[in-house]
């Protein structure tokens, strides 16, 4: 097992010790130093050093807010401005393993739902010849490259954010009745759209590869991943 998954292990260990009134505080301050660049190591080693500050400050029975201030944003900021930043080579590796990972899944998610291994049942069921040609399509293309953003946008956001997402959803409650439903009717419609332009989309196909090369290309991808990750963490 790898430091880095060891420190892990340890430190989700220390998570569960917290208080339900500690956790969310700890969480905010881990998401966001996560968005700063910063490794994964140094994160891991914040976060213990942070969890052994909250834990010794709940044994006391004490607030945290004694411990990391009344504004936890300026304390990890302090924390992010004393620490070696990571080079900008390793930050963009990491966006490219990461882009590897969405590449694999989403195209293992692609196999699992195109009707292909259906159809290869049906040929085995009929004694027919399977055919090894893999249709790829241009919604697979479109859908890959709007769920990797909006993914890593989301994720961007969240961790960057983190102490306001108790606001936004306290003023989200606070909307009037119709304008919630307004805005859940947008993004319904929006969504709905969506996939049925995807759908649409999918019914262009812009290659056929040999389904065995494609899986094995998946499979690479996803190798890259999980070797680089433990290279870089």
């Amino acid at each position: 097992m790898s430091e880095l998954l060891k420190i892990n292990k340890k430190n989700n260990d220390l998570d569960r010790r917290l208080s339900e009134e500690n956790t969310p505080i700890i969480m905010d301050m881990v998401a966001y130093l996560r968005m700063a660049p910063l490794s994964d190591m140094q994160v891991e080693e914040i976060r213990q050093d942070l969890l052994d500050m909250a834990l010794s400050a709940q044994e006391r029975e004490e607030p945290l807010s004694n411990v990391f201030g009344a504004d936890g944003k300026a304390f990890c900021d302090e924390i992010i401005s004393s620490v070696k930043h990571r080079k900008p080579g390793n930050l963009f590796l990491q966006w490219l393993l990461a882009a590897c990972a969405v590449i694999s899944i989403m195209g293992v998610i692609d196999l699992v739902f195109s009707g292909y291994l259906i159809g290869v049942v049906r040929a085995i069921r009929s004694h027919a010849q399977i055919s090894l040609s893999y249709p790829i399509t241009l919604g697979f293309l479109l859908n890959g490259v709007i769920i990797a953003a909006a993914s890593f946008g989301i994720v961007y956001l969240i961790g960057r954010h983190s102490f306001e997402t108790k606001k936004f959803a306290e003023k989200f409650d606070s909307l009037p009745k119709p304008r919630k439903f307004l805005i859940g009717g947008v993004f319904g419609a929006a969504l709905f759209g969506y996939l049925f332009g995807i759908v649409k989309l999918g019914e262009i196909v812009l290659v056929s590869v040999n389904v065995i090369a494609y899986c094995a290309f998946l499979l690479i991808f996803f190798v890259i991943y999980k070797i680089g990750s433990g290279a870089i963490g």
